[in-house]
């Protein structure tokens, strides 16, 4: 009897020991280590976009749909070059060089790809995690603020599948510029007393499209590039 109770208090010793061990420690998260040391790439580029696009998109019998002011949306590769196809087919939209950041997953950076703005104090600011599985980016995007510290436009946070798109919805304005009239045009206007808009005003949006992917190996130094 005596036997038992000594070796049942040394096998309750040892378990104790053996959970206060080092080896006995619970092992980092899943996601923590396997992002560590990964590099992610951030392809973005500006869109200016004409207030009608949509529409004409929806007119042609196309599903297209853009973020309202201050919020994103996440777009397939095909949603994107319909995207791409219907700004360039437009004269009143434009899409900006692509440009491309480099990060460390996890950690925070700067992300002030096509400058800061005068009328904003501080800067962007980044931070991209690679899943466990490095098929998804989680993105965290912390705008500048006025210069009166108020907000510019809310915290951006999305979860991006790989080959996926995020579409972010940055600044609304309206756009006014002259109209072009032919001299043949104002003589007919003349002839016939008819009047004619000088100029047009429309809504339009700038847009920051946002692709990540995974670094390759001679991307590890790479910063900030235009392409």
């Amino acid at each position: 009897m005596a036997g038992r109770t000594l070796f049942a208090l040394l096998l309750v010793v040892a378990q104790s020991a053996l959970a206060q061990s080092p080896q006995a420690a619970a092992p980092r998260s899943t996601q923590e280590k396997d992002s560590k040391g990964v590099r992610i790439v951030l392809e973005a580029r500006t869109l200016t976009l004409n207030g009608t696009l949509e529409e004409r998109a929806g007119v042609a019998g196309v599903d297209f749909k853009l973020p309202a002011l201050g919020n994103c949306i996440l777009q397939d590769k095909k949603q994107t070059e319909l995207l791409l196809q219907l700004a360039s087919g437009d004269v009143r939209s434009n899409a900006g060089p692509l440009k491309t950041v480099v990060v460390p997953s996890g950690e925070k950076r700067e992300f002030s790809p096509f400058g800061r703005s005068q009328s904003l104090q501080g800067h962007d600011v980044v931070v991209a995690t690679a899943d466990h599985n490095r098929q998804t980016i989680n993105i965290k995007l912390t705008w500048a603020k006025w210069k009166d510290g108020s907000e510019y436009l809310p915290e951006t946070t999305a979860a991006i599948p790989l080959g996926s798109n995020l579409l972010i919805c940055a600044t609304e304005y309206i756009a006014s510029r002259p109209v072009k009239t032919s001299e043949l045009d104002k003589f007919l206007d003349w002839l016939l007393d008819r009047k004619r808009a000088t100029r047009w005003r429309e809504k339009q949006r700038v847009y920051v499209l946002i692709s990540p992917r995974i670094a390759g190996p001679g991307e590890q130094q790479q910063r900030l590039t235009a392409k």
